[in-house]
């Protein structure tokens, strides 16, 4: 009888380089989106839905931050991306993540410059005393 032969795969890997293909956060939210409808379960972190989908790091991100922000995706406490709920596919309402405000260097003086100025200030006494 006829048996294939089978080898063994080398344990080094060739660099290969990877083109991604998403060009939109919208296109890598569906992507990621989809494989989420077809294994319910996938508790992955941000690097693993990165390679599962062949998405660039910052897209990434901001895709899972967008989903995790239309209540179809949940951060757990391990770091891990896990489907809200099990049920049914609902329709998706992509959401911009919320921005977070970042104080600039010259807000930040201010307010340094505020507190030591309150700290160093002689407080007159109690009245009453």
């Amino acid at each position: 009888m006829f048996e294939p032969v089978v080898r063994p795969r080398p344990h080094t890997r060739r660099h290969v380089s990877r083109s991604f293909t998403m060009t939109t956060i919208a296109e890598a939210t569906m992507q990621i989106r989809a494989e989420y409808l077809e294994a319910p379960t996938l508790h992955l972190k941000a690097e693993q839905v990165q390679r599962l989908c062949d998405i660039e790091a910052t897209m990434c991100q901001l895709a899972l931050d967008s989903l995790v922000a239309a209540t179809f995706l949940r951060l757990t406490s391990h770091g891990r991306y896990a489907r809200v709920t099990d049920g049914e596919s609902e329709p998706l309402i992509l959401r911009q993540p919320e921005r977070r405000r970042y104080r600039s260097d010259a807000e930040l003086r201010h307010e340094r410059a505020e507190r030591e100025r309150q700290w160093n200030t002689p407080h007159p006494p109690p009245a009453g005393r």
